[in-house]
């Protein structure tokens, strides 16, 4: 049964100019602000109404390409305002927070707030973000590894004493306490060789999030062959993949009605040759060498090619009829095996109305017939 989730990054529509990353303040308008919040809260709560899974969202820090840099915020506003679907939070970036034992107390707190129905998202962050709070990349991956252990652990043990290279607790004791046991499920994006591996150790589900099917599926092979040295095989649920969705009455209605956001989603991500000039060629250890080659992981970084075109021949992009969304869709999850669908239905400057119109037209002519596959 695939699982069919909305994820939001909530960008902001009101851009005229694309500087890349970090966006000058003075591009955000604050009278437009509330507004931009309130649609997006809107479209999310919709999702409920038309039977989705759940509703995804994620952090970011100093764009336009998020309005998120407390996910929390928004999944507790949802929390309020939903009684059935999923909250997934995808994530928050553990680095990147100065105590983790407050990343568990909040999610903690919101799946008491939402009676047991966080998904508890983790990531590392994207590496900009990283010169933003002056931590550096290369202490990443092993804060994140430490702050995981920290998080279970203040979930599942009365007590817990910790003593890590970047953080220790004393007898700390967690309140609230989630709901879900033992915790709340895990979820990683797993865009490096060595975070498919360790979720494929901690039987986690793994997401691919800015890939084309190709990589997708070979990412998700490589978990799969971790997990069959491990001994275990991981079911279809164990995979998400993130897709831009777009559906309308035609193929051609679909491009004439989507294409300009697809460009302006783009521009919003005009950021890796910042990055790479910031940190080198492998993110000054954020990423190792090996991930950065793999399976051409340096073009993949790269945004500022991406097309209309490229976007839908590689995947990225599932736009089009009602039914050549449902073909592109088996034809992604015949080839990569995932079972949970993360559509971005709303990207770039889709109108709200317009974003709306896409959410009913996918649950009412796409869904019934994918639900099932």
């Amino acid at each position: 049964m695939l699982e069919i989730y909305s994820f939001d990054l909530f960008p902001y529509r009101n851009l005229t100019a694309f500087p890349g990353w970090p966006f000058p303040n003075g591009l955000f308008d604050p009278a437009v602000g509330p507004a931009t919040y309130a649609e997006h809260i809107e479209e999310a709560v919709l999702c409920e109404e038309l039977g989705f899974d759940g509703v995804i969202l994620n952090e970011h820090h100093c764009s336009a390409y998020g309005l998120m840099p407390s996910p929390n915020l928004i999944a507790a506003t949802l929390a309020a305002r939903t009684a059935r679907m999923k909250l997934g939070i995808l994530g928050v970036a553990l680095p990147l927070r100065g105590h983790p034992v407050r990343v568990a107390e909040e999610y903690a707190m919101l799946d008491c707030l939402s009676n047991g129905r966080l998904i508890a998202g983790l990531v590392r962050g994207v590496p900009n973000e990283y010169f933003a709070y002056n931590v550096r990349p290369a202490e990443s991956r092993a804060r994140f590894e430490e702050a995981h252990d920290i998080l279970v652990r203040a979930w599942t043990e009365e007590w817990m004493n910790f003593e890590g290279k970047f953080y220790q607790y004393k007898n700390y004791t967690l309140w609230p306490r989630p709901v879900q046991k033992p915790h709340p499920p895990i979820w990683v994006p797993a865009n490096s060789i060595e975070t498919i591996e360790w979720t494929a150790r901690r039987r986690y589900v793994v997401a691919q999030t800015f890939a084309g099917t190709a990589l997708v599926k070979a990412a998700f092979d490589q978990h799969r062959t971790v997990a069959a040295k491990l001994g275990w095989t991981p079911p279809a649920s164990t995979y998400a993949i993130m897709r831009h969705v777009y559906v309308s009455t035609t193929d051609a209605r679909a491009r004439e009605e989507c294409e300009e956001a697809v460009t302006y989603f783009t521009r919003l991500l005009e950021r890796s040759p910042n990055v790479l000039a910031l940190y080198g060629d492998t993110g000054a250890g954020y990423v190792s060498a090996g991930s950065f080659d793999y399976k051409g992981m340096k073009v993949a970084l790269d945004f500022s090619n991406l097309t209309y075109d490229r976007m839908d021949r590689e995947g990225w992009l599932i736009a089009g009829s009602p039914d050549t969304v449902i073909d592109k869709i088996r034809e992604q999850q015949k080839e990569t095996g995932f079972g949970k669908l993360l559509g971005v239905f709303c990207f770039g400057n889709l109108p709200h109305e317009v974003v709306k119109k896409n959410l009913r037209l996918f649950a009412a002519e796409v869904a019934p017939a994918v639900k099932g596959s």
